[in-house]
């Protein structure tokens, strides 16, 4: 009974890794996009 399971819950699993690898990159690459872009308006040389 558990073989019948378990190939079932293979590509499931295969897929939600796929889909938390890819929010961890969309998460880091939008973290440091708004840490570099508030970084460059806070440091942005200005006319006195």
């Amino acid at each position: 009974m558990e073989d019948e399971l378990e190939p079932s819950l293979r590509p499931r699993t295969q897929i939600q890794g796929r889909i938390l690898l890819l929010t961890i990159c969309a998460a880091g690459i939008g973290g440091t996009f708004q840490f570099g872009y508030n970084l460059s308006i806070i440091n942005a040389p200005t006319l006195i």
